[in-house]
């Protein structure tokens, strides 16, 4: 993983690509936005500053950021919008690929919940299996928890490859994981719907535009299960590409949502049942 910070945007653009070539999974910054993170206390810079190894630092400006950072006390904010994301979870397509989408989104809030409660006890880990661990210690979670959670990384890389299978031991695990994890963040079950069902429910309320965008994804794979092409449409193949690159979720703009939850829509629409005439 390879951060690079510059105010040119320009220059940020074309030395993120080139890196991309080389295989790096890379994170850009212009100096704004990360010294905007560090002043809400974002625990992306904490993570950067005990963790990062500086290669290059002209003028000294990002050792001087990542110095003077001191994480908050109280991240009960986040962790209420993670409780959002996690939400996503209790109710998905039925079938397989809707329980690993359910893992996937496990998988992610239960780090977030993780790093973000872990910190406001002064304990800073961000691996997944640290965070689990570090939650069984505290007591965050139940004794066992850890190792009960520890599948959810095998089904993400699943779901995030395009698999389909799995579906008796996705759910098997996602009951396992629900029983150690604290129920009012994460939902008591996970509940497959019909594709349509879940097609026809409006978007989450008052939720960050990662948890939109999420939903949106949910609704794609409820799609897919109706049949659709996704690789007919560029728009909807693209949000298929950022399955695999959840990354890019951080490029893509809110107003968005509208636009390719309305396309959704209208492709359900096109594939309503066809209406049989009685015959008398």
């Amino acid at each position: 993983d390879i951060l690079i910070v510059d105010n040119n945007v320009k220059r940020l653009a074309a030395r993120s690509a080139e890196l991309e070539k080389h295989g790096a999974s890379v994170a850009s910054y212009t100096f704004a936005k990360l010294a905007a993170l560090a002043d809400k206390g974002a625990l992306f810079v904490q993570h950067l500053k005990l963790e990062a190894v500086v290669t290059r630092d002209e003028g000294g400006r990002l050792s001087r950021l990542l110095d003077g950072f001191r994480p908050r006390q109280d991240y009960s904010s986040e962790i209420a919008e993670n409780t959002k994301l996690s939400a996503l979870a209790g109710a998905v397509p039925a079938g397989s690929r809707g329980l690993l989408f359910a893992a996937d989104i496990l998988y992610v809030s239960v780090r977030n919940h993780g790093v973000l409660s872990l910190a406001e006890r002064d304990v800073h880990v961000y691996a997944f299996d640290a965070v689990t661990a570090a939650l069984e210690v505290e007591g965050l979670i139940s004794p066992g928890g850890a190792r009960a959670l520890s599948a959810l990384r095998f089904l993400k890389c699943l779901y995030r490859r395009g698999e389909t299978g799995q579906g008796d031991a996705a759910r098997l695990a996602i009951e396992t994981a629900l029983e150690v994890l604290p129920s009012e963040h994460f939902p008591q079950q996970v509940r497959g719907l019909s594709p349509r069902e879940l097609l026809a429910a409006g978007p989450p309320t008052d939720a960050p535009a990662y948890v939109v965008l999420r939903d949106l994804e949910r609704h794609l794979v409820a799609l897919e299960a109706l049949g659709h092409d996704v690789a007919r449409n560029d728009e909807l193949l693209r949000l298929q590409r950022w399955i695999s690159n959840p990354r890019a979720y951080a490029a893509i703009s809110h107003r968005l949502a509208p636009e390719i939850r309305s396309l959704i829509s209208r492709l359900t629409e096109s594939h309503a049942p066809a209406r049989v005439a009685a015959v008398g």
